[in-house]
């Protein structure tokens, strides 16, 4: 049958014209972690879980939904995934630029601005680096083809570069339609006011404040017809006004209630961080030739973000109390190859900053991160630093795709899952390190007065939001009254749990 809201009735139809039967709902745990990772990329903690599945009121979930949505841990998690797409990395901003920025995403998803309202911000700001923190967007985008393409990446979902070179292949856009974008953002200029770089070789690395200017006029030539190209908007016959300021027409065009590319290229990208998928797969390819998977669904979340002022924490809460978001991973006859029309939930490996953070909430022991305080969470790092020291954090995110930031790319992310990452996993110096720390939640229980079943089960919960299986308790009990060393082995019992798929992954 299908779930109550418009969103299950529009996925519903589509899976009865495809004969597909949804999986069943999944059971309250694994719910729980599901949502506290996807809203606030943070597992839930043993009491919450204990908590919620003991829990008989309707409205349970609701209030965790609410809950998860107001807190800091929320407007980290999206600033992340933001900082990932804008480039905020250390070369090109500046470690000083890398806070700012990451500082004002973070304010932002917490006010709950509007996505059109960011992103006026990102196309408008100017002046400096430092002070104004949105101007780090055109920092890292240094010409007019680059301002260009990532603008159309990231806020219109749409990939041009195919046609710098030559008429788009798969796609409506002309080598002209390129040049013309891109030559709406030609008129930005850069005052560097400092630059206390180190490596004289390296032209991407500028250290210090910098202004971002607006010039009376800025030209690009198209290469194939050695002539200026005339801006205009990307797949719209409207004119720039030469009387008024360039990028404030370019910010409320790209915002206008009737720009159905932005609001559809928005609700998809948040439907994708939701689901793992997105209607339009990869989210950055708008295209005729890739269309939705789910058209009227798509245009019904893109409307629902617009009327709703681009709300992200809006949409989140209407995307996670359907059933399409509820639904089990596991297959079930007619569903097993279905990995696009939501009739079942996709399973993922976390990515890395998830691993790091649970591992470290769940052995109550912090990890290290070069050049940071200790207690910071992978997930509040504002930028990507480079020089990773062996035996900390930084080596991990890395092996485990934390990205570069050199793309403004979902794709950039990896979490594919390779040999030598399991073996850091499994081996690595860092997880040692935290494993046998002094005080950290194993110390705790190997000292506590609690029988054993009740220490075995409160690892359980903090690492998996659930209780040990009969068989699972009383085999880590057997083995841990078999031993003189029970920090040993409940040292054991944690990596195992640490290292078993339904930690790594989201089901």
């Amino acid at each position: 049958g299908t779930g109550g809201t418009p969103i299950d009735e529009l996925v519903s139809r589509d899976l009865e014209r495809l004969r597909l039967h949804p999986s069943g709902m999944t059971p309250d745990q694994v719910l729980l972690r599901r949502l506290s990772l996807d809203i606030a990329g943070i597992l839930p903690a043993a009491e919450e879980a204990k908590d919620f599945f003991a829990d008989t009121n309707p409205d349970k979930y609701e209030r965790v939904i609410d809950r998860l949505l107001a807190s800091r841990a929320y407007a980290e998690h999206w600033a992340l995934k933001w900082s990932d797409l804008l480039r905020n990395e250390e070369k090109v901003l500046d470690e000083f630029g890398v806070e700012t920025f990451h500082g004002w995403l973070r304010d932002s998803f917490a006010q709950s601005k509007g996505l059109d309202e960011l992103a006026r911000e990102l196309l408008t700001s100017r002046g400096s680096t430092y002070t104004v923190p949105a101007t780090n967007y055109y920092r890292a985008n240094r010409d007019p083809v680059t301002r260009g393409e990532t603008t159309a990446r990231v806020l219109l979902g749409v990939r041009l570069q195919c046609a710098q070179c030559h008429n788009h292949p798969f796609d409506r856009w002309t080598q002209d339609d390129y040049f013309r974008w891109a030559a709406v953002f030609s008129g930005i200029d850069y005052h560097v006011l400092e630059n206390n770089k180190r490596d004289k070789l390296d032209s991407h690395e500028f250290v210090g404040e910098q202004l971002v200017a607006v010039k009376a006029k800025g030209e690009l030539k198209n290469p194939s017809t050695n002539q200026p190209a005339a801006p205009r908007f990307l797949g719209s016959d409207r004119a720039f006004d030469p009387e008024q300021d360039w990028l404030h027409q370019l910010a409320n065009w790209l915002t206008a209630a009737d720009n159905v590319a932005f609001s559809q290229a928005q609700a998809n990208l948040i439907w994708y961080h939701l689901l793992g998928r997105g209607l339009v797969d990869p989210v950055d390819d708008f295209r005729t030739t890739n269309p939705a998977v789910n058209p009227p669904l798509l245009a019904y979340v893109a409307k629902m973000l617009s009327e709703h002022r681009f709300d992200v924490r809006f949409l989140i809460r209407q995307i996670v109390m359907t059933d399409a978001y509820r639904r089990s991973s596991d297959p079930n006859g007619s569903n097993l190859h279905d990995e696009q029309h939501f009739s079942r939930a996709i399973v993922r490996r976390l990515p890395a900053e998830k691993i790091l953070d649970a591992q470290s909430q769940v052995l109550d022991a912090p990890s290290r991160f070069a050049g940071f305080a200790l207690g910071i969470r992978a997930g509040q790092i504002p930028g990507v630093r480079r020089e990773a020291k062996s035996g900390t954090g930084d080596n991990f995110l890395r092996s485990f795709g934390k990205p570069q930031r050199l793309l403004a790319c979902e794709c950039e992310r990896s979490n594919e899952t390779t040999l030598g990452q399991a073996l850091l996993l499994i081996a690595g110096p860092e997880m040692q390190e935290r494993l046998v720390q002094t005080g950290n939640r194993l110390d705790q229980l190997s000292n506590s007065p609690l029988p054993l079943n009740d220490r075995v089960a409160e690892l359980y919960w903090a690492a998996l939001s659930r209780a040990p299986s009969p068989i699972e308790l009383q085999e880590a009990v057997r083995v841990i009254e078999e031993t003189n060393e029970v920090r040993e082995a409940l040292q054991d019992l944690a990596w195992a749990l640490l290292n078993c798929k339904e930690f790594l992954f989201q089901h």
